[in-house]
């Protein structure tokens, strides 16, 4: 993987915890990750039972270490199965033991990659021009399609008009 793209998914999974469904795993350094939860099966066995999961996950790192929180049971049936999300505990237990382990490290970055390239381009006049080629020719592909799509319909419903008009006058 290059560095960019590394980088830029460590600044998505960033989001995850200062914004999104990670929020229970802010610490007062950067943390990135990604909860997760299994729902339960759509089936006899779980009928009547509603926000059941079978697992809790939630997966993270700092700069200098990596964690992660699994919670469920081996044999899941109905009288087994959480009634949490991988941003709910499994993401609280995740920040207890990552202040655990990190106590008295000194708070650091991540580092951005050496070659100071980013996914987003330069922003110079060739990547916005670049940019807005590319945008006009998707919408000129989109309008095509729209017609297209339009004129389909159109012969589609004078078929069933012709069809329509035969078995009335049988």
């Amino acid at each position: 993987m290059l560095p960019e793209n590394a980088h830029a998914m460590t600044e998505l999974l960033m989001g995850v915890v200062r914004e999104g469904t990670g929020r229970n795993a802010a610490m007062d350094r950067p943390v990135a990750g990604k909860t997760g939860t299994t729902q339960l099966p759509q089936s006899k066995q779980f009928s009547g039972i509603t926000g059941g999961a079978k697992d809790a996950w939630f997966v993270g790192y700092t700069p200098e270490l990596v964690g992660a929180v699994w919670l469920g049971y081996d044999n899941t049936d109905s009288k087994h199965y959480l009634t949490t999300s991988g941003g709910q505990y499994p993401a609280l237990i995740f920040k207890e033991m990552m202040s655990l382990a990190l106590k008295g490290v000194p708070v650091s970055e991540f580092k951005r990659p050496a070659t100071g390239k980013s996914n987003k381009g330069n922003g110079n006049k060739e990547d916005k021009k670049g940019k807005a080629d590319k945008k006009d020719k998707n919408k000129d592909k989109n309008e095509k399609k729209d017609k297209k799509d339009k004129k389909d319909k159109k012969d589609k419903q004078d078929k069933e008009k012709k069809e329509w008009k035969g078995r009335k006058e049988e």
